[in-house]
């Protein structure tokens, strides 16, 4: 009886977490030194399915960091040209290293806008490379211990052996994917590295541009507040939490509030008319200048297709609108510029039965007062032997 208790509690065990270590570099014990000194099929098609997946995932953190760096160098390239005195067709991404840093000796103030975001990308290539590797890892001995049951049988190239060589490698795929989303979402929330950069608010107010949307003024308080730390800070201090995630009323009174200090109505609509480009807020914001001057002819922002679509649905309305107020007028004037037309019945208009008071000797009493006097005096006469079709003397029905 104990001998089966010990049974049931070792399988429990082994199918616990400890099992799952256990089972899966034992697994891994046996693919580098098994007694055939050679990697079987088998577990070698569980090892390149993780590694196609850490390919993929290197490549694609390597990827989007160039492009990000590529994006940002756009957004700023006549920015950089114009503090570093050079052509916008001649500079490189070395320049914007150049100014995010700074030139001390040629008077040039380092960006931190622009230093901030690239030591961000930075920072997050950083993490997606400790993030496979990890991945990795952990893969391996979870993708033994799923799929250790799976063994290669009979013919080589027969059907059943190629579909265990694909669910082999979708197993390793898989078992390295659900490892490196958790890992790499705790790495971001670790280093502080999942909220919105002053560059990344500069960006999302282009992108409303485009799309046709009004800038408003708590949005540009908004890029200023998340340049500066100790202004975010005393706005959490002062009410209770992130400026992001208070609510519109109270950043109303916050915009007032900095009104007195920032020309924020100003700026916002120099924004919204396109006199002043929104990447020159990545240097307002620290106090500097781009050293483009403001435009004296505004330009209309590009739009994206969704702008041209809500611009070309706002003309409609408009259009609309316009169209239906001329309508409205025209009928106004119409109808107050003709006489009313009155209809002229071939007969004079009379009730069957009317009611026709012409002596009221008693005027302090209502008509219906003296209606049922005379009602009750008829019908004392009725009583005294009077005629009943005898007519009022003050009442006389048509």
């Amino acid at each position: 009886m104990s001998s089966d208790v010990t049974h049931t509690i070792h399988n429990v065990t082994t199918t616990g977490v400890h099992g799952f270590m256990e089972h899966g570099y034992h697994w891994l014990g046996d693919l580098v030194g098994g007694s055939s000194g050679f990697f079987s099929a088998s577990t070698l098609t569980l090892v390149a399915g993780v590694a196609i997946a850490a390919v993929a995932s290197s490549v694609i953190n390597i990827v989007k960091h160039r492009n990000l760096r590529a994006d940002i160098f756009d957004m700023y390239r006549d920015e950089i040209a114009s503090k570093l005195g050079k052509s916008p067709s001649q500079v490189t991404s070395k320049d914007m290293d150049a100014l995010a840093k700074g030139v001390p000796e040629r008077g040039i103030e380092a960006n931190q806008t622009i230093a901030d975001e690239l030591t961000k990308l930075k920072d997050d290539r950083n993490l997606g490379i400790g993030v496979t590797l990890i991945s990795i890892i952990c893969a391996i001995p979870l993708a033994g211990w799923i799929g250790g049951g799976l063994a290669f049988s009979g013919a080589a190239l027969s059907l059943a052996n190629a579909g265990v060589f694909l669910g082999k490698l979708a197993i390793g795929f898989v078992c390295h994917k659900a490892i490196e989303y958790p890992v790499e979402a705790a790495g971001q929330e670790f280093f502080h590295m999942e909220g919105h950069s002053t560059h990344e608010r500069i960006e999302g107010l282009m992108k409303d541009r485009a799309a046709g949307k009004e800038l408003s003024k708590e949005k540009v308080l908004g890029v200023f507040i998340s340049a500066n730390k100790e202004l975010s800070q005393f706005v959490q201090q002062q009410f209770g939490n992130e400026y992001d995630k208070l609510s519109l009323p109270v950043k109303q009174k916050i915009v007032d509030t900095f009104e007195q200090f920032v020309p924020l109505t100003q700026v916002t609509e120099s924004l919204n008319s396109g006199k002043v480009r929104i990447t020159e807020l990545a240097f307002s914001v620290s106090g500097q200048s781009s050293g483009i001057l403001p435009s004296e002819k505004p330009t209309p922002p590009k739009l994206n297709v969704v702008g041209k679509a809500r611009g070309l649905m706002h003309n409609m309305s408009a259009a609309i609108s316009n169209v239906h107020g001329h309508v409205q007028q025209g009928r106004a004037q119409n109808y107050y510029a003709q006489p009313p037309v009155v209809a002229q019945p071939s007969e004079p208009l009379r009730p069957k039965r009317q009611v026709v008071y012409y002596d009221n000797p008693e005027p302090k009493i209502s008509f219906t007062e003296q209606l049922a006097r005379r009602r009750g005096a008829q019908a004392q006469g009725l009583e005294a032997g009077a005629q009943p079709n005898e007519p009022s003397p003050n009442l006389a029905f048509r």
